[in-house]
């Protein structure tokens, strides 16, 4: 996917920069780096950002706009973000009756007042969330065409990829036919959303999955915090009462994507290793658990590799600490990308990285490594503008032993004996 653009249009110099450097901030530290920064134009004037967008934003998806005082000017720029389906997040000192009107009329996403520094921390807040939202999948369930159109183009608006269904009955098959799918918006009798939260919830947990129950007032006249709590206790991330607004949608909407955002990041922050992104040594100690039960019952095929940078201490010795976690990440990339997804790669020490392979044929083993050998031999590793020549060995197990800690210790001794040998190599015991 390609960078998306961000612009920002604001007479004030000041704040633009401001913007500019707490959004990059912002998205390269809740990312760990891992997420690809967008590219952002600031311009002073709505009149350049209407001929920008026109010519240049073809990959904009979010306009950070200052508002001019007469809303005629600002109204061709406000009308192609509209037709080209840019969110717009109004950050202004105007009338806030002014900014309400806009957002009102589906024009802008929202609006934040300049009151305060603690502003700035709401619009970056806000639009990382829009930036992210576009490879975040929706579904709205509704009955009423009327209102599953407006949802819809609430949600389009907040940049979220969404699809739609009219039965409940439907919605466990399209469930398992678009995994992607993060947050349901779901409309109807109250019978029929116990009974849809509750599946939902069977299948998935509040950290993979967030739904949004849509209720009328009618519906819900005689208690409706009675509703709510029967919503919630049925699986319910939040309940909104019909007719909302555009503004208190998106709350929902972001609060409970954040939600599932925080944990899922302190999940990964448990499981994988910081400097390379793969798996931590703790979890391929659980997963090869697992996987070596399974290989046990006939279930499945494991096999687990050793992977080491050959002379890594001498790397080490001559070149900076910055320069050697830049080789180790750049190796942690190659290597997870070059295997097949169902495998699992991680770090078993600071230089060591570990694969418990899952049904790969044994005949096709060595060919397999060996290609990964040549791969990171031919990849040119350059440093500061100095090429580093970078070899890896191999060591693998063909068949588990008895303990995943002793089918480590065995792939590791395979390991040895590869660079023993040379290094550059793959050493195989079955």
């Amino acid at each position: 996917m390609e960078p998306v653009q961000v612009l920002i249009v604001d007479r004030s110099r000041l704040y633009a920069t401001v913007l500019q450097r707490d959004l990059l901030s912002a998205i390269a530290g809740s990312s760990g780096g891992e997420e690809e920064p967008p590219q952002i134009t600031t311009l002073s004037g709505v009149a350049d950002a209407t001929v920008w967008l026109t010519h240049m934003g073809r990959s904009c998806r979010l306009v950070i706009l200052d508002p001019e005082s007469d809303h005629q000017e600002t109204r061709p720029l406000l009308d192609l973000c509209v037709q080209r389906r840019v969110a717009v997040l109004l950050f202004s000192a105007l009338p806030e009756e002014t900014l309400y009107q806009i957002v009102a009329k589906d024009q802008a996403v929202d609006y934040i007042l300049k009151e305060n520094p603690s502003s700035v921390d709401q619009v970056v807040a806000l639009a990382v969330r829009l930036i992210r939202n576009r490879t975040v999948h929706a579904l709205v369930v509704d009955t009423d065409g009327k209102r599953q159109q407006q949802l819809m183009r609430w949600l389009r608006q907040q940049q979220l990829q969404v699809g739609h269904l009219k039965q409940v009955g439907e919605v466990t098959f399209f469930m398992e036919t678009h995994p992607n799918v993060r947050l349901v918006l779901c409309s109807g009798d109250l019978s029929d959303l116990s009974a849809l939260m509750s599946l939902l919830r069977q299948r998935y947990s509040r950290n993979d999955l967030a739904i949004l129950g849509v209720m009328s007032p009618s519906r819900s006249a005689k208690s409706p915090q009675a509703d709510t709590v029967r919503m919630i206790k049925r699986g319910a991330n939040d309940l909104v009462y019909w007719p909302v607004g555009p503004q208190e949608l998106l709350f929902r909407v972001s609060s409970a994507l954040d939600a599932i955002d925080r944990v899922q990041a302190m999940q990964a922050v448990a499981v994988t290793d910081a400097l390379t992104g793969l798996f931590s040594l703790k979890y391929l100690e659980e997963s090869g658990r697992k996987l070596l039960a399974c290989d046990k019952r006939g279930q499945l095929r494991l096999c687990v590799a050793m992977i080491e940078v050959d002379g890594f201490r001498h790397i080490a010795a001559h070149n900076t600490r910055l320069t050697v976690n830049l080789i180790l990440k750049r190796i942690a990339i190659m290597i997870r990308d070059f295997f097949r997804n169902t495998d699992i790669i991680g770090c078993y020490s600071p230089s060591r990285f570990c694969a418990l392979l899952i049904d790969m044929d044994p005949e096709y083993v060595r060919e397999f490594f060996e290609r990964l050998c040549r791969s990171v031999q031919d990849e040119e590793f350059t440093v500061r503008g100095r090429s580093i020549q970078v070899n890896i060995s191999i060591g693998v197990q063909l068949r588990p032993l008895e303990s995943i800690q002793d089918t480590f210790v065995a792939a590791s001794h395979q390991l040895i004996n590869a660079q023993l040998h040379g290094g550059n190599q793959v050493q195989i015991a079955s």
